[in-house]
């Protein structure tokens, strides 16, 4: 264990001296602590002649100045995905087999993995561990899907690794007639750079699916984690969560411990069968030891209440009735509070199993998939990993995830979200109302209080409305079905007084669009439709038209929502923006203009989505990951 130690320190001073960014300040404060003992077994020096042979050719390559790694990676005729782990293996076999000298903790799902990946990796930094981080997709840069110790792949760096690789490639295209694709370049590209980094342990995202992903090439990883599983990629995976939750189990190997969500029966019997197949323990958060603060603005930092007794009769995370947390002063959004407001202004509170935490991921679902990770943090504490208690707290804290329920701009208050399925929509739902809740609270009466009736849970806990307990087989009592969660949304958001709130939304065309719509469709003014750019984008037009043909109902069901003649030819009008009738500042619900209107690309959307919100509404664009960095790109 000394010589581990002694490694250790020698490859921090190594990585020191060289230049490489380090961890997060949180990391100074718990590093010392930080460590694996020998049943865990921290990676040894990974010094490597072969690997710095390669490392060297590929940096003095003839072509290494005007090489571009991103261009090469992503030429359209790769593009194509092609489940399979046969190329992935080769390739990884020519380069000497990276894989190896890592450890990883492989993360699949359809809800929520990105965000539990940013948990895990900023934990696992702050407790001074070096630590690679793999996702997808990048949000505003390609370098964003390979990071170490939170930071961007070196454009150095990456032109090295893809050079390496490309050599392999191309050799094993002549070889086969078969070249890898672009995901397989990319998984190989972060497996080089992960080993030439000498990382601790890897925090690897599933691409699509996991028995065929390309990461599922690593052997028995530290721990797996499924996070929620959901319909999704139906053509590839399946059209049953069944289905679905099998080829994510596809990660699940002996001798590797797994943390899951509480899955839906259908797909957490196929959980509960993979780990037993494999004779692996199965862990899942207990949401009974949930206690969610309401998100709040406040004028003192608030402490958490503490957690209930779990009771078999309670299986939400729920307040004491209608009582605000104690030292904590909140007040109501004003128009000069919502200009004040930036990515800062929020923070959400919650305590689980007893401890206290807090996190700048702002979604009212981001406590549970927190839960997830600390779940997997206790799998990693078993096999040797030692992470203390302080690490994990800062770990939470310090994580960032774009695009997640992000605010990015004020006056009129704008904030990004990645939801694209109907869970991710209702999510989103979950997340407005209880956003909407802390900004007028005096508007909201129900606001963070979990009444005697299970169905009038606070939004700010309302996404574990729909999981059922791990001991449970069907859904918690009272949590809506999937197709009524608009209902579910309505109920919890009086329009009286409100600010107005316009949805920026576009969709590919493979998704569950109409279920999306019925999820947020009660809480919005306005929607400004356009089609992401991505061949399977929906047009505009046939968004438009959904939301026409599937929300008046929902809307006019909405507590005070507009009635069927709020514009002459029903409540909804569709316009192309700009130079639509409505005017900036007028309620898009009433006379001033329509409710619906279509844009012709994210960022035109999301401008006239401002516009018709005004200073003091809110903006939410969402329904694509791909269109994020368009959206940003406009404010």
């Amino acid at each position: 264990m000394a010589e581990r130690e002694e490694g250790r320190a020698a490859r921090a001073e190594a990585r020191g001296a060289a230049g490489v960014t380090g961890a997060a300040s949180v990391t100074g404060a718990v590093a010392g602590a930080a460590g694996v003992d020998a049943s865990g077994g921290v990676v040894a020096d990974m010094t490597d002649a072969g690997t710095d042979a390669m490392s060297a050719g590929a940096a003095s390559a003839p072509d290494a100045g005007a090489f571009d790694p991103v261009a090469y990676i992503n030429t359209p005729r790769w593009q194509a995905s092609r489940l399979g782990l046969d190329r992935i293996r080769a390739l990884l076999e020519r380069l000497g087999r990276p894989q190896d000298a890592l450890r990883f903790v492989h993360v699949a799902g359809t809800n929520g993995k990105g965000s539990t990946c940013a948990y895990l990796a900023s934990v696992l930094q702050a407790a001074g561990l070096r630590t690679g981080l793999f996702t997808s997709p990048f949000i505003l840069r390609f370098e964003e899907r390979i990071r170490v110790d939170g930071a961007d792949i070196p454009r150095d760096d990456l032109t090295r690794a893809t050079l390496l690789v490309r050599e392999q490639a191309e050799a094993l295209e002549h070889e086969t007639g078969d070249h890898p694709t672009e995901f397989e370049l990319m998984c190989a590209v972060a497996l080089v750079h992960f080993r030439a980094a000498r990382c601790d342990i890897v925090v690897m995202e599933v691409g699509l699916g996991g028995r065929l992903d390309s990461t599922n090439v690593i052997d028995a990883p530290e721990t797996c984690v499924i996070a929620r599983i959901g319909l999704d990629h139906t053509a590839l995976l399946g059209d049953t969560l069944a289905a679905v939750a099998g080829e994510k189990c596809g990660i699940i190997k002996p001798g590797a411990p797994v943390a899951s969500w509480p899955q839906d029966p259908e797909a957490d019997e196929v959980v509960r069968r993979a780990c037993a197949a494999a004779g692996c323990k199965l862990v899942e958060p207990d949401f009974t030891q949930l206690q969610v603060s309401p998100l709040e603005l406040p004028s003192a930092v608030p402490s958490v209440p503490p957690v209930p007794p779990a009771s078999a009769a309670s299986p939400l995370p729920s307040h004491e009735p209608c009582e605000h947390v104690e030292g904590a002063e909140v007040t109501s959004a004003s128009s000069s509070q919502l200009q004040n407001v930036s990515r800062e202004t929020f923070v959400r509170h919650f305590a689980y199993k007893g401890a206290r935490y807090e996190t700048a991921l702002l979604g009212s679902y981001q406590p549970a998939n927190a839960a997830l990770a600390i779940e997997a943090v206790g799998l990693l504490r078993e096999r040797g990993w030692r992470i203390p208690d302080e690490a994990v707290r800062a770990g939470i804290a310090a994580a960032r995830w774009p695009g997640r329920f992000e605010v990015v701009a004020a006056t009129p208050l704008t904030i990004v979200d990645g939801g694209h399925n109907p869970q991710g929509a209702r999510a989103l739902a979950d997340s407005l109302a209880d956003l909407l809740s802390a900004l007028s609270p005096a508007s909201h009466p129900r606001a963070g209080c979990a009444g005697a009736d299970a169905d009038e849970a606070s939004p700010a806990v309302a996404p574990s409305a729909a999981v059922p307990s791990p001991a449970a087989s069907t859904p918690a009592t009272g949590a809506p079905a999937a197709s009524s969660g608009a209902a579910s949304a309505s109920k919890e958001y009086d329009r009286e007084g409100h600010q107005k709130v316009v949805l920026v939304m576009g969709v590919l065309a493979d998704k569950d669009y109409p279920a999306m719509i019925a999820e947020v469709a009660p809480l919005a003014d306005a929607f400004v439709c356009y089609a992401p750019d991505n061949p399977r984008a929906l047009p505009a037009v046939d968004l438009a038209a959904a939301i026409a043909a599937n929300a008046p109902d929902l809307i006019a069901a909405a507590p005070d929502g507009p009635s069927a003649a709020a514009a002459p030819d029903g409540p909804f009008a569709v316009a192309v923006a700009p130079g639509a009738p409505a005017n900036a500042g007028e309620s898009p619900a009433g006379e001033g203009g329509p409710l619906v209107e279509v844009a012709p690309g994210a960022a035109e959307a999301l401008r006239r989505g401002r516009a018709l919100a005004g200073a003091d509404g809110i903006v939410v664009a969402f329904g694509s990951l791909y269109a994020i960095a368009d959206l940003s790109r406009a404010l």
